[in-house]
C-alpha cells in the first residue's frame, strides 16, 4: 500500500479470539487498520463510532448472532451501506443463499485460505472505494448542472420522471418531479397529452431517429403565466449488438423568464407601435369601433343581468367575435386575447342543456373583464385617443385636420425617435409622395357627395416625386377647401350630368409631377360646370365694390382668379359643405408661406383646374 494512500478500516466480529488475532494480522500485514470485537452488541456500538470501511461478521455468536447483528447494521441508515462479508464454518447452500438475503455481499468459509481471505478482501474495498468515487463523482456533476442553473430530469417510456433530478427542478416546478408523468408537470391539455404519449412511443420504437422527433416534443412551459421555461432533450442509449436502444430521455429545462419577459416587452412595444399607426391612418374606423364596442357591451350586460334567455346567446356570440376581429385589426392582442377566452366559454355554454345562475355570473364576469380591457386602454392611451379625435372628422360643417407636426411629435414622445415605428411613421408620413397625402380626402368626397346627392369618383395618380411631406401638411390640410367647391360649385347631381350627355359621376383628379429639379407642378381637376366669369362679376358687383373696380379691366382668365380673395362666396347661404367665403383664400396663402404660385382655369361645362407650383422641400 502506498503511503499516501488513505488505509481502510476493517471491522472484525467474532466470538472466537484465535479467530480474530489470526484475521487482524494478515490484515495489518496489508496495510489496513483493524477493529476488533467479540460480541454482536459490542461490535454495534463500535460500528456507529468508527464507521469501518468494510465488515467482516461472523455467523454463529452466542447472545447475537451475525444474521441479527447484519440485520441490525443494515437498519441503520449511517451504515446500511458498509459491505458485509460473513465468515463461518456453515456451508450448507441454504446457509450461503441466507447470507445473501441478509444483505451480505460476500462468503468466505472457516478456516481461512489467507490469499483467497484477503483477496476476497481487497476485491471489496475495490468496489466500494470505485462506488464511492462514482458517488462523488455524481455529486459533483450534479453540483455542477445546479450552478447551470438548468433542470435535469431522466423519464422513461411512458413520460415518468425517475429519482435523480436536480434539485433546481424542484424550485423550478414547485414540487418534487420523481415518480411524475411530465405530462402532468407542464401541465398539457388533452391533445398535448395524446400527442406527448405519441411522442414517447415512436421515440422508443426507434423506427425514427432522435434527431428527427426531437423538434416535436414539448419545447417550452410556461407557469402561471409568470415563469417561462425552454425544454431540451437528450437520448441516454444502451448498447445492443444489433442496434442502438433508447434506455431513457434526458429532459433540460433553463429558467427563460427574463429574456422572455424582455421579449415580451420588445413585442408589446412593438405592437404598440402598429395600434398606433393603424389608429392615426384609421381614425374613423376605430372611432366607430370604440362606439359599437361600448354599445355593444352594454345592451350584452343588459341581457346577462336581466333577461338571461339562452336563446340568445348564438347572437352574443356573434357580437363578441365580430368586435374581436375588428380590434385584431388594430393589434390590440390583450383585448383578443380576452374576447376569445369569452368566446370559448360562451361556445362552452351553448353546448350545455340548461343554466344555472353560476354560468351567467361567469358569463357576465367575462363580459366585465373585457370593459375593463377596453377601458384601461382609453386610460393608458388617453393622448392617443385625443389625437384621434382630431385627426380627421367633420364638427357642425368645420372640417378639421390635426398638423402633422403634431402627430409626429407625440409620435416621437411615445415611441422614441430611434425606435423602429417612429422611423416607419417617418419615411411612410413625412418622406414619401404627397399622393398618399392627398389620397387621405377620399373617404371625405365620398361623404360630402353623399350629403348633396352627387357620385363623385376621386382619383390621384402615382407619383415618384419624393419630398419631405411635413413641410407640406398645411396646405395640402387647406384643400379640403378646392375639393368642396369642386363638389358644391363644379360637380353636377347626376340628373343634370345625364341631360348634359356626361358620365353619371363626377371626377376629381390630383396630378403630381416635377416641372423641373425644383419644383413640382400639382394640378387638381374636375370636369363639372365650369366657372361662369358672368356669374362672377354679378357676385362681385353685388358683394364688394372694391373687388369690382380692382378686376374690372381684367380679361376673363384673369378674372376668375377673384375666387381667392377672402370673403368671396358664390353661395347665398352657409351650410355643411362651403359658403363661409375664406376656404380658397386660405389655400393660397398656404401656397404663398412656401412661396409657391397658384391659379385657377376653367371653362364652362368642361371643368375646373387648379394649377399650383411648389418649391421641392425634402
Amino acid at each position: 500500500m502506498e503511503k499516501n494512500e488513505k488505509r481502510s478500516l476493517i471491522q472484525i466480529i467474532d466470538d472466537d479470539l484465535k479467530n480474530l488475532q489470526v484475521a487482524g494480522k494478515s490484515l495489518e500485514k496489508k496495510g489496513h487498520r483493524v477493529s476488533l470485537s467479540q460480541s454482536g452488541r459490542e461490535a454495534l456500538e463500535i460500528a456507529a463510532l468508527i464507521k469501518p470501511d468494510l465488515i467482516l461478521l461472523d455467523v454463529m455468536m452466542p447472545e447475537m448472532n451475525g444474521f441479527d447483528v447484519c440485520q441490525k447494521i443494515k437498519s441503520n441508515p449511517e451504515l446500511q451501506h458498509i459491505p458485509i462479508i460473513f465468515i463461518t464454518l456453515k456451508t450448507e447452500p441454504h446457509d450461503i443463499v441466507k447470507c445473501f438475503e441478509m444483505g451480505g455481499v460476500d462468503f468466505i468459509a472457516k478456516p481461512l485460505n489467507e490469499p483467497e481471505f484477503l483477496a476476497r478482501v481487497q476485491n471489496h474495498l475495490d468496489i466500494k472505494n470505485t462506488k464511492e468515487k462514482l458517488i462523488n463523482q455524481r455529486q459533483e456533476t450534479m453540483t455542477l448542472l445546479e450552478n447551470l442553473g438548468q433542470g435535469f430530469m431522466i423519464f422513461d417510456k411512458e413520460g415518468f420522471v425517475k429519482p435523480g433530478s436536480t434539485k433546481v427542478v424542484k424550485k423550478f416546478f414547485g414540487h418534487e418531479p420523481t415518480g411524475k408523468n411530465l405530462a402532468d408537470i407542464f401541465e398539457l391539455n388533452s391533445d398535448e397529452r395524446n400527442r406527448f404519449k405519441k411522442w414517447c412511443q415512436n421515440v422508443w420504437s426507434g423506427k425514427i431517429s432522435f434527431k428527427d422527433l426531437v423538434s416535436l416534443a414539448p419545447q417550452t412551459y410556461v407557469k402561471n403565466n409568470k415563469s417561462y421555461f425552454s425544454l431540451e432533450y437528450r437520448p441516454i442509449y444502451k448498447p445492443n449488438e444489433k442496434r442502438v436502444i433508447i434506455e431513457s430521455v434526458i429532459c433540460i429545462a433553463s429558467d427563460k423568464t427574463k429574456e422572455w419577459e424582455l421579449k415580451k416587452k420588445a413585442l408589446k412595444e412593438e405592437e404598440k407601435g402598429i395600434t398606433y399607426n393603424l389608429i392615426i391612418t384609421n381614425t374613423i374606423e376605430f372611432l366607430d369601433l370604440m362606439m359599437d364596442a361600448v354599445d355593444s357591451f352594454w345592451n350584452i350586460q343588459l341581457y346577462l343581468e336581466k333577461e338571461k334567455n339562452r336563446i340568445h346567446l348564438e347572437e352574443v356570440f356573434r357580437k363578441i367575435h365580430t368586435i374581436k376581429a375588428r380590434f385584431a385589426y388594430f393589434k390590440m392582442s390583450d383585448f383578443v386575447k380576452k374576447a376569445h377566452e369569452f368566446e370559448n366559454y360562451l361556445a362552452n355554454l351553448m353546448e350545455k342543456e340548461s343554466l344555472d345562475e353560476k354560468d351567467w355570473s361567469l358569463c357576465l364576469g367575462y363580459l366585465k373583464s373585457l370593459k375593463k380591457e377596453l377601458e384601461d386602454f382609453q386610460t393608458e392611451n388617453k393622448n392617443l385617443l385625443e389625437l384621434a379625435n382630431k385627426v380627421f372628422f367633420l364638427d357642425e360643417g368645420n372640417f378639421r385636420t390635426v398638423k402633422i407636426e403634431t402627430v409626429t411629435s407625440f409620435f416621437e414622445k411615445e415611441l422614441g425617435e430611434n425606435s423602429e415605428h417612429f422611423i416607419n411613421y417617418k419615411n411612410k408620413f413625412l418622406l414619401g409622395s404627397l399622393n398618399l397625402r392627398f389620397k387621405g380626402f377620399s373617404s371625405l368626397i365620398k361623404q360630402l357627395s353623399g350629403t348633396q346627392g352627387k357620385e363623385t369618383q376621386f382619383l390621384v395618380s402615382e407619383s415618384s416625386v419624393v419630398v419631405n411631406q411635413e413641410a407640406y401638411g398645411p396646405f395640402i390640410a387647406s384643400c379640403v377647401h378646392i375639393f368642396r367647391n369642386a363638389i358644391d360649385h363644379g360637380i353636377e347631381s347626376v340628373e343634370e350630368r345625364i341631360s348634359k350627355n356626361k358620365s353619371p359621376a363626377g371626377l376629381i383628379k390630383v396630378d403630381i409631377s416635377k416641372s423641373n429639379d425644383n419644383e413640382i407642378k400639382i394640378l387638381i381637376k374636375d370636369d363639372g360646370r365650369g366657372i361662369d366669369p358672368g356669374k362672377l362679376k354679378k357676385v362681385v358687383k353685388k358683394s364688394s365694390s372694391e373687388l369690382e373696380k380692382k378686376f374690372s379691366k381684367v380679361k376673363d382668365e384673369d378674372y376668375i382668379q377673384v375666387i381667392f380673395k377672402q370673403g368671396f362666396s358664390t353661395k347665398d347661404n352657409v351650410d355643411e359643405v362651403s359658403g363661409r367665403g375664406i376656404g380658397l383664400e386660405a389655400v393660397k396663402n398656404e401656397v404663398k408661406k412656401l412661396k409657391g404660385t397658384i391659379r385657377v382655369l376653367s371653362k364652362i361645362e368642361e371643368g375646373t383646374t387648379f394649377v399650383i407650383f411648389l418649391p421641392i422641400y425634402l
